[in-house]
């Protein structure tokens, strides 16, 4: 009707269909709705969806909970709020309901035609997105013990793993390059940590390593290995210290119950170690690690049947051996 007086000629009349009583009310096409006033019906609302989660994609999400939030945030604009797996679910499934602000909409009869289809499209492209623009590997290795070692170029300081290597100075003083950029992101208790170890064991020798808190940085803790100072002369001496940090990086994981671990070139920076022979030594000592403890991790914990990864390498061909 053009007239809003000629909707309220027609409400004000008693209707029927073949002598039987039926009720009228008007309905708005800006609103896609009728407006039953009182006797409004109930209106269903869709029912959840069940989704599966890739395992491997899951392992990574749950690692940051800013990545959990940030595909949270995005489908709220569907009027679907997630509901998570367990951590350690073995099965993941992401359940998506319906969020009460799609009972509050104006268009919400036409909205719900279409939720189920919307929401699971939106879901599928938002884990996506967020997988592949945070954690895609430049050369990934499924090994026989669901050990996955991969190769990544990409931030250390917000790349979602439970611990971090640092590569350090003797005296753990993160004045240049990786640490420099990791005491930034963490703030200065890291910094104030490491002075702590040092005024109390003294400076570190090339080859070991120690852990401590992580500050503000996503991971749960940091671990500073001194990697050795090349020497070309001395050059297989360099590479037993370098093996030998990177291992007592991984066992210092170990023991803290991680679950991944994310290191970098150690010493290919103002170090000088070659950094093709650098990539090979870090992925050896990893390899020769796992061959150490075949099907289980040192001590029994799970910390080698998770990602490793390795930073800042020139090339993937380090881990083809595997």
């Amino acid at each position: 009707f053009i007239l809003y007086l000629d909707v309220n000629t027609v409400l004000a009349k008693q209707h029927s269909l073949n002598k039987v009583p039926i009720s009228v009310y008007p309905y708005y096409s800006s609103l896609g709705s009728a407006l039953y006033g009182k006797e409004r019906p109930q209106i269903k609302m869709p029912e959840p969806i069940t989704m599966s989660l890739d395992p491997y994609i899951w392992q990574f999400l749950k690692r940051d909970n800013r990545l959990i939030q940030e595909i949270n945030h995005e489908m709220a604009d569907c009027k679907c709020e997630l509901t998570w797996p367990k951590p350690n679910c073995a099965n993941p499934e992401i359940t998506l309901c319906p969020s009460n602000a799609l009972s509050k909409q104006t268009s919400m009869i036409r909205l719900i035609k279409t939720w189920n289809e919307d929401v699971a499209k939106k879901e599928d492209g938002e884990v996506s997105n967020v997988y592949k623009k945070q954690g895609q590997p430049d050369c990934e290795k499924i090994l026989q013990d669901g050990v996955v070692v991969a190769v990544y170029k990409g931030d250390l300081c917000s790349h979602p793993v439970d611990v971090v290597v640092n590569a350090s100075n003797e005296d753990l003083r993160h004045i240049g390059g990786l640490a420099e950029a990791l005491l930034k992101a963490a703030g200065p208790e890291l910094q104030t940590e490491c002075d702590r170890i040092v005024q109390k064991h003294g400076p570190l020798q090339p080859g070991r390593a120690v852990i401590t808190d992580a500050g503000n940085l996503p991971c749960k803790q940091v671990i500073h290995a001194v990697g050795p100072r090349w020497k070309a002369h001395k050059a297989e001496k360099c590479v037993h210290l370098l093996k030998r940090a990177v291992k007592e990086s991984l066992h210092l994981a170990e023991t803290y119950n991680h679950h991944s671990i994310a290191i970098p070139a150690i010493s290919s920076g103002i170090f000088g170690f070659p950094l093709t022979l650098c990539a090979h030594s870090i992925a050896t000592s990893i390899k020769e690690t796992l061959e150490d403890s075949p099907g289980e991790s040192l001590n029994g914990s799970c910390v080698f049947h998770a990602m490793l990864t390795a930073y800042q390498f020139s090339d993937s061909t380090s881990i083809e051996f595997f």
